[in-house]
């Protein structure tokens, strides 16, 4: 989806001097010298009103070539079911973890037929950590999008398909059903540690990690299927310790009993 993606400049400018500072900071001055070498020929060539134009061509320019936006491209490449129904994204930057989330974007008025576009608000810092920001992805695509949306973009994806069809199976082995951490969860899935009290609101799931309002915490009338399949990807988990409902929506899918 890389040539579908649009970036603030706003959010580019502060990610690329974020990376300088980074590797400045770490010893490497190769970046921190390349990029002040060309900002103070750019100072120099153009007038106080051009500078703001030319400086958003350089960030975007650095923003590419040192691939800070490659995260988010895998994170939504991931999902490959998904991706053919938004007509791209919209990287935008967030004040603060507040302002953070992710949203649908729909058409022009004179388009409403027009593919949405996925809206993504991220704070710059999390680019300093591309593992942890691929984690945190493929949290907020799905699980913090608002429930009606994701559930317009699973409808499209499963709707009229059994859960036996040929494609529905490729999807699954690919996407979902390829690794633990495809859902944000650790490589190697370490057991959660066993669970002393009720999950309150705000508490993290025991499988994903995140923060959630909504946990299953009855597992009884759920399919013995969906049970193995959590605990293929987290041995010491039990049913006692509960989940978040995203957590169980995605089992459910790979259970087939969605």
């Amino acid at each position: 989806m890389d040539g579908r993606l649009a970036w603030e400049p706003r959010l580019a400018e502060a990610v690329v001097l974020g990376e300088v500072q980074r590797r400045l900071e770490g010893g490497d001055r190769g970046l921190y010298l390349a990029y002040h070498a060309e900002a103070d020929q750019l100072y120099e060539r153009y007038p106080a009103e051009a500078r703001e134009e030319v400086f958003e061509q350089l960030h975007r320019r650095l923003f590419l070539k040192l691939g800070l936006g490659s995260p988010i491209e895998q994170a939504i490449e991931e999902y490959p079911g998904i991706t053919p129904q938004v007509a791209g994204a919209l990287i935008a930057c967030a004040g603060g973890p507040h302002e953070e989330g992710a949203d649908l974007v729909q058409g022009k008025a004179d388009a409403p037929a027009a593919p949405p576009r996925l809206a993504l608000t991220l704070c710059p810092e999390r680019f300093l950590d591309p593992s942890e920001l691929r984690r945190y992805l493929r949290h907020a695509v799905f699980q913090r999008l608002p429930a009606g949306q994701r559930e317009t973009l699973f409808s499209r994806l499963w709707a009229g398909e059994a859960v036996t069809h040929p494609g529905l199976l490729e999807t699954a082995r690919g996407g979902i059903a390829a690794a633990p951490e495809l859902l944000g969860f650790p490589s190697g899935a370490a057991a959660a540690a066993p669970r002393t009290r009720a999950l309150l609101p705000g508490s993290l799931c025991p499988l994903c990690r995140f923060p959630s309002h909504e946990f299953v915490e009855r597992f009884d009338h759920l399919a013995p299927a969906l049970i193995e399949l959590i605990r293929q990807d987290f041995p010491g988990w039990s049913p006692d310790q509960g989940a978040c409902e995203r957590c169980v929506e995605l089992y459910q899918v790979r259970a087939g009993c969605w």
